[in-house]
């Protein structure tokens, strides 16, 4: 097969095995019963990546992924080379949200997994643990250049990529520790808008109403096919590099600062250049503006982020954009509110009062 995975789990798996080998790829379970019994299964050479159960408690001890994964981290800061990537599972809904979160059990972790998802989205799930394995593959053979890695040129990271960011990168080289240089792109480029933004955002940027243009919208993508990203993870984390889309938009409106243009002529704009029939995006409820640059987290509908309130998952890098939830979709989906300001609570809280 073209991959082989270490599964360590202490309940049946038939039908993720099964699920896997559709994949051609080898999912090897072990049921381990002690710690010493992990060790020395974490030890065997010739897996690709390594999945985790969060709890092995079934057979009446306790064991769980973070103690294993330490140990695989740790040998390779010993100078052990740990090419592989680790995904943890788990049914425990608090410990899946890998990229909003940094606590340090999970920091371990390339992936983390929450079993129903697996269930409901196994065929994204099983090609993010490819995307991650070639991904590994793929830093090794470049040998850490970040051009390489990320499919740029030198003069495109120099001006896209946040020096800092490149900095740190280039300390993970050093260590060569393709674990955090990884996990900087993932969480801080992929993770988030920044210099990347994903297809909504995109859609958002330049106006249109993805649903009401669906077919259309797929069509028109393809003009912006140079945009698209093609470096590790790209497989399965749809961005798009923005600097090249404000190119192309500078080109067919050179006149016209697409920021401040309301999603009615970006959108006719559009059209007319592209032969196209997009559809502009009407404003959320309750807002009015249309010069649309973000996404509602919760609404998935175009903001203009002087109307929205910040969402603080957690603390943002300076090249890093901030996420936003507009009013309405605050009060449709309160969970959201846990991650607002003080003062953003108690305006929306307000509102529904006055409602």
């Amino acid at each position: 097969m073209k991959y082989k995975i270490l599964y360590l789990e202490d309940l049946k798996a038939e039908s993720m095995v099964s699920d896997f080998r559709d994949r051609d790829i080898e999912l090897d379970v072990n049921h381990v019963d002690s710690y010493e019994d992990a060790m020395k299964t974490l030890s065997k050479p010739g897996y690709d990546a390594y999945l985790m159960d969060y709890r092995l408690s079934q057979g009446g001890g306790y064991l769980d992924a973070p103690a294993f994964a330490a140990f695989l981290r740790t040998e390779n800061k010993k100078g052990v080379s740990l090419q592989t990537p680790i995904f943890m599972i788990t049914n425990e809904k608090g410990l899946h949200i890998l990229r909003k979160d940094n606590e340090n059990k999970q920091d371990l972790f390339d992936m983390t997994l929450l079993k129903d998802d697996y269930r409901n989205h196994k065929d994204w799930i099983i090609n993010s643990m490819v995307a991650y394995i070639e991904a590994y593959r793929n830093i090794t053979f470049c040998k850490f250049a970040v051009e390489k890695v990320l499919k740029l040129s030198k003069s495109e990271i120099k001006e896209y990529i946040d020096s800092r960011l490149l900095k740190e990168l280039n300390q993970a080289k050093m260590d060569k520790d393709i674990y955090r240089y990884l996990k900087l792109i993932a969480q801080y480029l992929l993770g988030s808008p920044c210099v990347l933004v994903n297809t909504q955002d995109v859609a958002a940027r330049l106006g249109v109403d993805i649903d009401k243009s669906v077919e259309e919208f797929n069509v028109f993508l393809k003009e912006l096919d140079d945009c698209r990203y093609r470096g590790v993870l790209g497989e399965v984390a749809d961005r798009w590099w923005h600097p090249r889309v404000m190119n192309k938009w500078n080109e067919i409106s050179p006149d016209q600062p697409l920021r401040m243009t309301e999603a009615r002529q970006r959108v006719e704009i559009l059209n007319k250049e592209y032969k196209t029939s997009l559809k502009s995006a009407e404003p959320i409820k309750e807002c009015e503006s249309t010069c649309y640059w973000t996404t509602c987290v919760a609404l998935k509908r175009p903001l203009d982020p002087a109307e929205g309130f910040v969402c603080n998952y957690r603390y943002k890098m300076p090249w890093e954009e901030n996420e936003y939830i507009s009013l309405v979709g605050a009060l449709e989906y309160p969970d959201f509110q846990k991650l607002l300001s003080e003062s953003d609570k108690r305006e929306i809280r307000s509102y529904g009062k006055g409602k």
